[in-house]
């Protein structure tokens, strides 16, 4: 509706599937849950609702299913952003937020199967806690990972921002009381990074302002998702710059662009 005439929402991706040929590895999937009980995977309400796959079954359904018929692939990367619209329109604010919750990994385990998702139990196995098991050994190599998903809480914001600016009352329902845990997530202050001594945080999205603070959490062997401005159809030129330069893995929001590791 609006998505016209906010330039930034004025964009449109392919399928999934053509994506995936294209060697895109990571999606973001906003989703809303509905009284109905279906997690609905669109930006924002009234604003910015048209979207290419509309139930969040429906989009790993086909990730899953490309996957299958392509075994060997990089691993694919699926960012769960928890959406609402205004306060008190985000599930994770309602009395059955857990439910709710253990609803939707239900869900994403009835269509991929547990042993082709890399869980964050598979990395910090054995130690204190994942961030001492990135700094130690890291992540697992590629060839351990071709052909799994990894499933990343996109969570944002201050603890007391209502939607749409903020989601980070949500990943404690993420990490509840479900025994198969499939969540890494980012630092609900990625200021405090340093002092985080969990089993799920694991990424850090980060701009050209944050140089420095990328390159401190890209050592420790966080996950970095470089973000650019909004609107641009071609990637910044310092994005592109640093991603070529860093030896670490880093993913961007930018399909034309010429590196590697596209995102969507």
């Amino acid at each position: 509706m609006f998505s016209g005439i906010i330039k930034p929402w004025g964009y449109a991706h392919p399928g999934f599937k053509e994506q995936l040929d294209k060697g895109i590895r990571v999606f973001e999937l906003d989703v809303h849950y509905d009284l109905s009980s279906n997690f609905r995977v669109y930006h924002m309400t009234i604003f910015d609702q048209r979207t290419s796959c509309a139930c969040l079954g429906d989009c790993v359904e086909q990730l899953n299913t490309w996957s299958l018929l392509n075994p060997n692939h990089d691993p694919i990367f699926v960012l769960v952003e928890p959406r609402g619209f205004v306060a008190k329109d985000l599930w994770c604010d309602f009395e059955w937020a857990q439910d709710t919750t253990d609803s939707l990994i239900r869900l994403l385990l009835d269509i991929v199967e547990e042993s082709r998702i890399l869980k964050p139990a598979d990395v910090h196995s054995g130690y204190p806690s994942l961030q001492d098991a990135l700094q130690d050994k890291g992540w697992p190599t590629l060839g351990q990972t071709r052909g799994k998903f990894i499933f990343i809480l996109n969570n944002f914001g201050s603890q007391d921002a209502d939607p749409p600016f903020g989601n980070n009352r949500c990943p404690k329902f993420f990490t509840g009381t479900l025994e198969t845990k499939i969540f890494f997530k980012r630092p609900t202050d990625k200021e405090q990074w340093q002092t985080v001594r969990d089993n799920a945080t694991a990424l850090i999205e980060i701009n050209q302002e944050d140089a420095k603070l990328g390159s401190a959490m890209q050592r420790a062997g966080y996950l970095t998702r470089l973000m650019g401005g909004l609107g641009h159809p071609e990637p910044p030129k310092k994005l592109i710059e640093r991603r070529e330069k860093t030896p670490y893995f880093t993913f961007m929001d930018y399909p034309t662009s010429p590196v590697r590791n596209f995102a969507h």
